[in-house]
């Protein structure tokens, strides 16, 4: 712990990461928006068909934001690791233990789960709500990224108690680097590793490192930030769902995570940096000021809106497949984007009420908690 730890800034300092945050929501929810539609024709979509073929690259965007924040908690030179796990520990378990159950008692209720998830055992159902990683995902879909989240946090929080904050980095980093030896390279020779590593290395981890690289230059960047590094960062996101969805298949799934990794962690951090600038614009005029606070007030219920919203994909499959798929009410084709826009909006505005009952005071218990 010998490394020099600035104090932490104020937490407004990084409204951007606020709205990044926003941005990496909604298009995960646009991604599995496309699961409420599967009883309508296909091809009908076209305001959302991107989003729904390349959404799940919003979880990359969350891993890269991860490691900026969780960089500016433990390079704090307050930073202490009791608090830490604790604050961690309340952010994180009881809404995805809560929004668990829920989800399961709402397959319950229908009798209708995915095929992984017939069969389950108790120990399968532990694993899930305690987030320990396993070979298959958990109970609740998005908890996979939780896992991964988990491991990362001991480690920068281990990492930064016992030697220090940039060795955690360092350790960080190679196990990114030995992920994308075991989960790439290897396998694109026909070496596909048959040990579970329990997410301790992961190709994943490239993005997490890209965020702390980006906390550690963050003095740099942040007084030559444009409009350029907004489009540009765009632009490779783009890219990367166009090259998905045009060559995904006929690639194979070992040449797109390489490329993933070429182009979303790039384009992840170039979309901070642009939206820092767009911050900085905020104060020029009033339309910038408008969407900084309504992706700023979005990022701040994020992860209420990441897991929230897939107990409503089950509800919406079920009232779909139950009143309106045959017969009277049977909706029609181009009710598709009216019905994925409900879902949307009943994803988001339960969010905000989940925020502010739930997830809000825990923040609250946690900080009184990490104090003590």
């Amino acid at each position: 712990m010998n490394d020099q730890r600035a104090a932490a800034p104020p937490a407004t300092k990084y409204q951007y990461i606020q709205m990044a945050r926003a941005i990496a929501a909604l298009v995960v929810v646009f991604h599995h928006g496309q699961m409420v539609l599967i009883r309508f024709p296909e091809g009908l979509f076209l305001p959302f068909y991107y989003f729904f073929g390349t959404g799940q690259y919003g979880v990359h965007i969350f891993f890269v934001i991860s490691g900026f924040i969780i960089s500016h908690v433990v390079s704090s030179a307050s930073f202490s690791l009791r608090p830490y796990l604790i604050k961690r520990g309340l952010r994180i378990y009881p809404l995805y233990m809560l929004c668990t159950v829920v989800y399961g008692l709402v397959y319950l209720l229908h009798r209708q789960a995915p095929p992984y998830k017939l069969g389950y055992d108790f120990e399968y159902l532990i694993k899930s709500m305690l987030l320990i990683p396993q070979c298959r995902a958990p109970m609740l879909d998005p908890g996979w990224t939780l896992e991964h989240e988990v491991i990362f946090y001991l480690v920068m929080g281990l990492g930064t108690a016992l030697f220090s904050f940039r060795a955690a980095v360092w350790l960080l980093a190679l196990s990114a680097v030995v992920g994308v030896v075991r989960e790439v390279v290897l396998p694109l020779f026909g070496m596909i590793p048959a040990v579970f590593d329990y997410h301790l290395t992961s190709h994943l981890n490239c993005y997490f490192v890209l965020g702390c690289a980006l906390y550690l230059t963050k003095e740099r960047w942040s007084k030559k930030s444009g409009p350029w590094h907004l489009l540009g960062g765009l632009a490779l996101l783009a890219l990367m769902a166009y090259a998905k969805l045009n060559h995904g298949k006929a690639w194979g799934h070992l040449v797109m995570r390489a490329l993933e990794l070429c182009l979303l962690g790039p384009g992840a951090a170039l979309l901070i940096i642009g939206l820092q600038w767009l911050t900085d614009r905020a104060r020029l005029g009033r339309s910038a000021r408008g969407l900084v606070a309504a992706l700023t007030r979005l990022g701040d219920i994020s992860y209420s809106v990441y897991l929230v919203h897939f107990i409503w994909v089950a509800i919406f499959q079920y009232v779909h497949r139950v009143y309106f798929a045959a017969g009277r009410w049977a909706l029609p084709a181009w009710a598709a984007d009216i019905y994925f826009l409900l879902f949307v909006a009943a994803s988001i505005g339960s969010a905000f009420v989940v925020y502010h009952v739930m997830e809000r005071p825990l923040i609250g218990l946690a900080q009184r908690l990490a104090r003590r």
